[in-house]
């Protein structure tokens, strides 16, 4: 399930945290996936049904249970056959800049697209 890679049992991104990965998406936007959304507030994906949580829309920053004060419990975007140089970027900056644990790899309920982020 989605809980599984996503959801895990800290206490979610700060709202710092949510600016400095948000920050973070920008680059990766402007760097190497010009076709990234980086909505000002993502959806809600713990809303979403199971159907869509398996085939989640590609190449935009998404949410997962949006908390009080600009705090989410995951932020991610998927996509399909990231850059090696994107992956490299993104841990870089992912390891350097936010102390939670970054999601980076094929996403476990559709190996066919990669999750990246945090939770």
């Amino acid at each position: 399930m989605l809980r599984h890679q996503l959801k895990h049992k800290n206490m979610g991104l700060s709202s710092t945290s949510v600016q400095k990965a948000y920050e973070i998406f920008n680059e990766i936007k402007a760097n190497f996936l010009p076709e990234l959304r980086v909505t000002t507030w993502p959806s809600d994906m713990s809303e979403w049904s199971d159907l869509k949580q398996e085939n989640p829309p590609l190449n935009e920053v998404i949410g997962w249970d949006r908390k009080d004060g600009g705090r989410w419990e995951n932020i991610c975007f998927f996509t399909k056959d990231p850059d090696k140089a994107l992956i490299e970027r993104f841990k870089e900056l992912a390891e350097r800049s936010i102390s939670n644990s970054i999601i980076c790899g094929p996403y476990k309920r559709n190996p066919e697209i990669w999750c990246i982020g945090w939770f």
